[in-house]
């Protein structure tokens, strides 16, 4: 049987230091034109040093079968997001080659494959046309997307001006209708509430069902364990072992148990963009400590290297993964709570405070995210390690460990008890 994918000895390597840039008019397109060719005359002088190289991917090869449910996980830095790139066809490796048999749709970070001046309906006519599809044909599924994206108020509004949801809602709609054989899907799924990323991921089994190929990549290790045949495991780039989802996944988390001091090396960073966290300090405002208990009141502090940045709206979050099941406890934006950052430039230091920590006691990392304009500018994963020591959080001079062998996170609610009385039938007096 020929395969769905197949890579052999695939490689890419970029310039460390290239900034990323956000969508350009036509008019700074056209003067791109002009100046390309300088850009690449200092190149060829040696004006880009080897030091200044960086190999995002190396000697990676494997073959996917078709309908196979294929997960890819690896620390940030690995090469997943550079690997879904080539075999999207957005980026070309350096060095060997991929091979896909059939038609492709991907999903990959918040705006990709968009036009942001273009309305929602006119982006799922263009998606299809790339994909090779008839205005006919498209048509013909036009209602099945809008229904799935459930934003048929905002088709006809341009996507520039889609929440980072919207634009997540859409996308994963037009890649899982317009009948691809493969299906490539990035951690984009994330962004997404809980009942679309449910909806999602029964989409993406029927999919499996139906013959087609996916590849999926995530840091939910539950999710991934759920929904694959088979996993890949990159490392710095290089291919580290494939095989049976259970067997992978264990084998990945050993790794991380492994590993006490977070990945801070800067050239694994995200395309480099316009934000860089260069340090993270968590601590307890209790005794300005690193030493945290369960229940205490704690800050993150996000330390900030940013350029031209001014003026936009950025979210700054974060998210807990426990080291030793991978599972992921708590994500926390910014912008959860409305509030955005304006002017970010040069250095700088944004804090969260959180009174009374939830999370029980354990191992965790830590990984942070920067939106500006709902695009993600920068994403590291592991970039700290919290313990969380044993507190007492509900105040009765214990931890309360049935608690904590039952949830991840505690809550501290109320409780009343009314004799003789229903409470519940005055509900939507309530209302």
């Amino acid at each position: 049987m020929k395969a769905a994918v197949r890579v052999d000895n695939l490689g890419k390597q970029y310039v460390i230091g290239g900034a990323e840039q956000f969508y350009r008019s036509f008019r700074e397109m056209v003067a791109g034109m002009f100046t390309a060719p300088f850009h690449k005359y200092r190149t060829l002088k040696g004006a880009v040093n080897e030091k200044d190289k960086f190999w995002a991917l190396r000697d990676v090869s494997f073959e996917i079968r078709p309908g196979e449910v294929t997960g890819i996980i690896g620390q940030n830095g690995a090469g997943k997001s550079t690997l879904l790139k080539i075999l999207s066809r957005i980026t070309c490796p350096t060095e060997g080659r991929a091979v896909l048999n059939g038609k492709v749709a991907s999903l990959l970070e918040v705006g990709t494959g968009f036009h942001p001046e273009l309305t929602g309906r006119e982006n799922i006519y263009l998606n299809g046309t790339i994909l090779g599809m008839k205005q006919k044909e498209i048509r013909s599924r036009f209602d099945d997307i809008a229904s799935f994206a459930e934003i048929e108020a905002f088709l006809d509004t341009p996507v520039k001006r889609y929440s980072s949801g919207m634009y997540v809602r859409l996308a994963f709609a037009i890649a899982a209708h317009l009948d691809p054989d493969i299906l490539i899907v990035d951690e984009v799924l994330a962004v997404g509430d809980a009942l679309f990323q449910d909806k999602c991921l029964r989409t993406l089994s029927s999919a499996s069902k139906q013959g087609r190929t996916v590849l999926f990549v995530s840091h939910n290790l539950k999710m991934i364990s759920a929904l694959c045949d088979t996993c890949i495991v990159l490392d710095k780039g290089r291919l580290h072992s494939m095989g049976s989802v259970k067997d992978q996944v264990n084998l990945y988390l050993s790794k991380l148990s492994s590993e006490t001091e977070p990945d801070t090396n800067i050239a694994e960073m995200k395309e480099h963009g316009p934000m860089v966290i260069n340090d993270i300090r968590v601590f307890s405002t209790v005794n300005n400590s690193s030493v945290i208990k369960l229940g205490d009141d704690i800050a993150f502090e996000f330390n900030y290297e940013a350029d031209n940045l001014s003026g936009k709206a950025i979210s700054v979050g974060f998210s807990l993964q426990d080291i030793t099941s991978g599972e992921f406890v708590l994500v926390y934006y910014s912008e959860f709570n409305n509030k955005y950052f304006y002017d970010v430039n040069g250095q700088g230091t944004i804090r969260c405070q959180i009174d009374r920590f939830p999370v029980v006691p354990g191992k965790y990392l830590v990984a942070c995210r920067v939106v500006a304009n709902n695009r993600e500018i920068y994403f590291k994963e592991n970039i700290a390690t919290v313990v969380i020591n044993e507190g007492d959080y509900y105040g009765t001079g214990r931890l309360g460990h049935r608690a904590a062998e039952l949830t991840k996170v505690l809550i501290d609610g109320e409780w009343e008890h009314h004799v003789g009385e229903t409470l519940h039938g005055n509900v939507d007096e309530l209302n």
